[in-house]
């Protein structure tokens, strides 16, 4: 099918979504892929409008949404894979939830410093799968809608609650709550507990080189880590692949 060309105004918009002022400044962001595209309106995602390559078809339920058609020059210039995947849309993106709505979190996991945005997109998508909707991510962790991160969280974005705040504001508001919040750590941590208690509950990650910040102490703040099986093991597990660990092993409520 034949589709109206990309207008010059729009296009020079996608070019201002993959800068993070210009996103936010828009209220928008990039998805790019059939798949990424798809999950994110099944999801609940609102997409502006949809960018496709000649030779691909348009990708399930975007019915309904305005489609331009755009030629390999705006693929080689514009797409952020290594092989364009001939499908972008340009989405609204959710307001950052305020803290008040976290009263209604039984799961919920925090980002606290991770600046590489494929793990954080990773973790989003993981914290999908594990039923952690409410996520918190702290100033100082990487953009959820940096284009890496959402091709990561492969269309999770739509499904999440997402929250922008400072560590000692939302400890605050899990301690106010009587939330238990498990820290994951290398240092200083318990192994992690066999079985965890029913109710509401935080994970705190942080980076892989630095950890979490120091708020991160006080009442109610468990420090665990997952024990190697090997005796003499990696430095580290990659942020991503341990979070998702741990979010299972909550969601199971331990080890039993």
């Amino acid at each position: 099918m034949e589709w109206p060309a990309l207008p010059r105004a729009r296009q020079s918009l996608i070019g201002k979504l993959h800068q993070k002022k210009y996103r936010y400044a828009e209220g928008l962001y990039l998805a790019e892929g059939a798949k990424v595209l798809s999950d994110s309106l099944r999801h609940g995602g609102q997409a502006l409008f949809i960018v496709l390559a000649p030779e691909k078809a348009l990708p399930e339920g975007c019915t309904g949404i305005p489609v331009f058609q755009a030629g390999r020059e705006f693929w080689a210039r514009y797409s952020g894979q290594e092989t364009p995947a001939g499908v972008m849309g340009v989405f609204r993106m959710a307001p950052w939830a305020g803290v008040e709505t976290l009263e209604r979190a039984s799961r919920i996991l925090v980002l606290d410093g991770l600046n590489d945005p494929g793990n954080v997109g990773t973790l989003l998508r993981a914290a999908h799968w594990f039923g952690f909707r409410h996520v918190v991510l702290t100033p100082t962790t990487a953009d959820p809608y940096n284009p890496k991160a959402v091709q990561a969280a492969m269309g999770s974005l739509p499904a999440l609650i997402l929250y922008r705040l400072e560590a000692e504001q939302a400890l605050r508001k899990f301690q106010e709550d009587a939330i238990p919040v498990y820290v994951s750590a290398l240092e200083g941590a318990s192994l992690f507990p066999k079985n965890i208690p029913e109710g509401p509950l935080v994970l705190v990650l942080g980076s892989e080189s630095h950890g979490v910040s120091a708020a991160w102490e006080g009442r109610g703040i468990f420090r665990i880590r997952i024990p190697p099986a090997d005796a003499a093991p990696p430095e580290s597990l990659n942020v991503a692949l341990a979070g998702a660990i741990l979010m299972h092993r909550l969601a199971q409520g331990g080890l039993g």
